[in-house]
C-alpha cells in the first residue's frame, strides 16, 4: 500500500490484467481480472477473481478481491483462493515471504482458515504485528469471497 499503480501493475503483470478504470471523489479505482491460467481452470472449473485497486493522489489506498470458486468449494477451490489472498497480502503489506517451509506452510493454512471461515459467512481478520494494514474476509451475498486490504502501511522501525 502507498506504492504506484504502475509499479503494482508490473509486479502482478502475470496473475492480473488491468481491465478498466474510473475516477471519481478524487480517487481512481482500477479493475483487473484474473489471468486464465490452465491448471487452475482444469483444477477448479468456474474459479475466478476480480482485483480493484484504489488509489489516491496517485498512491494505492485499498485493494479488494472478489473470488468465485466456481464449482471448487471444496479444498482446491479454498486453496487457491487463500493463495491469492496471501500473495496479495503480503505485496501490500511489503511483508517478506517467510524463509522456512514450516513457516510458508502456518501463513497458508492460517489463510484457508480465514477463506474457508469467510464462506460459511464468519467473516474473519488477520493482522501482523508491526503493520497497520486490516486484512479483512467475508462472503458477499451471492456467495463469493470478498477479500479487502485497507490501511495498510508499513510501521518504519523508531530509533532512539
Amino acid at each position: 500500500m502507498g506504492g504506484s499503480i504502475e509499479t503494482f501493475k508490473q509486479r502482478l503483470a502475470s496473475t492480473f490484467k488491468l481491465v478498466s478504470q474510473e475516477s471519481k471523489n478524487q480517487k481512481t479505482y482500477f479493475h483487473f481480472s484474473l489471468v486464465p491460467d490452465k491448471k487452475v481452470e482444469d483444477s477448479a472449473p468456474g474459479f475466478d477473481a476480480g482485483l480493484t485497486i484504489t488509489t489516491a493522489g496517485g498512491k494505492i489506498a485499498g485493494e479488494s478481491l472478489l473470488v468465485r470458486l466456481g464449482n471448487s468449494y471444496d479444498d482446491t477451490g479454498k486453496k487457491l483462493a487463500a493463495i491469492l489472498c496471501l500473495n496479495l497480502a503480503y505485496d501490500a503489506l511489503g511483508k517478506p515471504i517467510p524463509k522456512e517451509a514450516k513457516d510458508q506452510d502456518a501463513e497458508l493454512n492460517a489463510y484457508l482458515r480465514a477463506v474457508s471461515d469467510a464462506l460459511l459467512n464468519k467473516p474473519g481478520r488477520i493482522s501482523y504485528p508491526g503493520y497497520s494494514g486490516q486484512l479483512i474476509f467475508s462472503q458477499t451475498n451471492n456467495g463469493n469471497l470478498l477479500f479487502v486490504i485497507s490501511n495498510a502501511i508499513s510501521k518504519a522501525p523508531t530509533h532512539h
